[in-house]
């Protein structure tokens, strides 16, 4: 019996590997090869290739000890192909999805992770030529910084939105008059997701700095804004998000958000005082205490020899230093960097806010 359960799985397995080489339906001819879809590493390794590909030289054979081990069911129904494949942590994944063509290119969506915490989404545009390909990256992020989902193409147009956290709301706007500061004083790290910002960017523009900003999403208002990242003002742009959600500002058009911003300028600015900082995990940092007791700093002691003792030195007249109490310092915080590409990386985001792969539209 076990022996039949056994051989079930590894035949369920197969069929898993076979479908993920199988043709969706209406799949372009510019991404197959050899009657397969193009592998999804040619796409995400192609930097070092300066944007043009040798099909015959990408993909998960490129480099020694890679093999595909399964696939992930949730994103091959969503119309993704691809493959999870061994890794030096054994969860690494390469995916894509045809969003459309324009003008003899093909605009896709790709999920990456090689082994380490990124979750990397880009759009990229891809045009064929015989066994190369060029391509061209459109947008990338990271998980809550400025992961990419639910894109769309209509004529030029690519609608995408990214995954926010609560700085960027600041950096979006571009109005910081008290100078707020990422992680000290504002979360921005990648799996701080309070948000979506909705974008738009033409095709026949290559400079992608220009895609229009439309609007941010601040979600569902019934669902609990359960933000406890790290900074001295997180709590009040907390309360400062939940009571535009409770007035029916779900969107964040630019006029709205810079209102929004505005407030955030005149409301939440950062104390000197001593404040509890919260890590990415949202438990308390620990914070300096001050030295309360004011005992002179101890003098090292004379090496002992067979010698008379000696007088203890003369004290010091300076009183001893004593730490201050200020808010723990931005080392006492988890950084993470807005978006590193790694030559190994992947992990299922497990924070609030954060999605899957499997999850993404």
């Amino acid at each position: 019996m076990k022996k039949l359960i056994t051989s079930l799985f590894i035949f369920l397995g197969l069929l898993g590997l076979n479908f993920a080489d199988t043709l969706p339906q209406h799949f372009p001819n510019d991404l197959i090869y050899q009657g397969k879809p193009i592998d999804p590493l040619c796409f995400y390794e192609m930097d070092s290739n300066y944007g043009v590909i040798s099909l015959a030289k990408c993909g998960i054979k490129s480099r020694s000890g890679r093999s595909k081990t399964s696939t992930d069911a949730a994103l091959l129904s969503k119309g993704f192909v691809g493959f999870n494949f061994s890794c030096y942590v054994n969860r690494c994944h390469s995916y894509y999805k045809v969003i459309g063509s324009w003008k003899g290119e093909e605009i896709i969506l790709a999920i990456n992770g090689t082994g380490g915490s990124g979750s990397f989404s880009t759009i990229y545009s891809i045009k064929r030529d015989s066994n190369h390909i060029q391509v061209k990256l459109v947008k990338s992020g990271d998980r809550c910084n400025n992961g990419v989902k639910d894109v769309t193409l209509k004529n030029q147009i690519i609608n995408y939105k990214v995954t926010i956290s609560p700085f960027d709301f600041v950096s979006i706007d571009g109005e910081n008059s008290k100078k707020l500061r990422a992680y000290d004083d504002l979360a921005a790290c990648a799996s701080c997701c309070v948000a979506d910002a909705i974008y738009e960017h033409n095709l026949e523009d290559t400079n992608t700095s220009n895609d229009k900003f439309i609007a941010i999403d601040l979600g569902d208002p019934n669902k609990k804004l359960d933000a406890n990242f790290q900074g001295n003002s997180q709590a009040c742009f907390n309360q400062l998000f939940v009571d535009y959600q409770k007035q029916g500002k779900r969107l964040l058009d630019p006029k709205l958000l810079s209102e929004f911003v505005k407030s955030l300028n005149s409301n939440c600015t950062p104390t000197q005082t001593t404040k509890a900082v919260t890590d990415t995990h949202g438990k308390p940092a620990a914070a300096n205490k001050p030295n309360v007791e004011s005992k002179p700093a101890v003098v090292n002691k004379p090496t002992v020899e067979s010698k008379p003792v000696v007088s203890p030195p003369v004290a010091v007249s300076k009183p001893a230093v004593t730490q201050q109490t200020t808010t723990a310092p931005p080392s006492a915080i988890l950084h993470e960097p807005k978006l590193e590409r790694q030559p190994f990386g992947l992990d299922q985001p497990g924070v609030i806010g954060a999605s899957s792969p499997a999850e993404t539209n």
